[in-house]
């Protein structure tokens, strides 16, 4: 996905399966579009994360429990993860309720502030909180939620319209 370090959409080499994201369908088609678009606005933060990689050798992609190694939250979503240093990424892999269709998230937050890119809410939290969020899949970025810190300057690459 977009925010992993591998942007491809087959799980394997296998001829049988689809690997140009225009050879799928509408809506699928449109969520790939979106992602490929999500990860070229991406390319400037990921070509500095990969600088600063080479010098320290955290890598850009890492678990949030090195940013807060004491705290026990830190451990208990494993599948939550800090991308370039400032994105903390959350997938959203709940079922949408048949009523509600919205999908329900618990994850932990490091201490600081953050910024659900979702819904714009900031979140402060001293010693780091778990927070449960209802999400409509087609807003997270099609199942893909992410916070931001607020003090961090993110430089995303102009949208290109095609």
């Amino acid at each position: 996905g977009a925010h992993s370090p591998i942007m491809r959409t087959h799980p394997q080499p296998d001829p049988a399966v689809e690997r140009r994201a225009w050879g799928y369908s509408l809506p699928y088609s449109e969520y790939m579009r979106a992602a490929f678009a999500r990860r070229a606005r991406l390319v400037p933060l990921i070509y500095t994360s990969l600088h600063e990689f080479e010098a320290t050798g955290v890598s850009p992609l890492h678990p949030v429990y090195y940013d807060a190694p004491e705290a026990a939250g830190a451990y208990d979503h494993l599948d939550t993860y800090i991308y370039c240093d400032d994105l903390l990424v959350a997938p959203v892999t709940a079922p949408q309720h048949n009523t509600t269709q919205l999908a329900e998230r618990k994850l932990w937050l490091p201490p600081g502030a953050w910024v659900d890119t979702v819904s714009g809410t900031e979140i402060t939290s001293n010693d780091g909180v778990e927070i449960t969020r209802s999400y409509v899949h087609s807003t997270c970025s099609f199942g893909i939620n992410f916070l931001h810190k607020t003090c961090s300057l993110l430089h995303f690459a102009r949208t290109v319209v095609t």
